[in-house]
């Protein structure tokens, strides 16, 4: 399931203003935001198989 994810992507909205502050970035509410789950399960960073 972690390879082959039934679903590439989820679509999520953000439900209150958000601020990364290392990266200097904020959501604000109300976004829209793509998740790359097939992406993320498959960076080497994560997992080395």
């Amino acid at each position: 399931m972690r390879l082959f994810p039934s679903l590439g992507y989820l679509a999520r909205r953000c439900t209150k203003k958000y601020t990364f502050t290392d990266l200097n970035f904020t959501i604000d509410e109300g976004v829209f935001i793509t998740i790359p789950v097939q992406g993320i399960n498959t960076d080497p960073q994560y997992f080395d198989e």
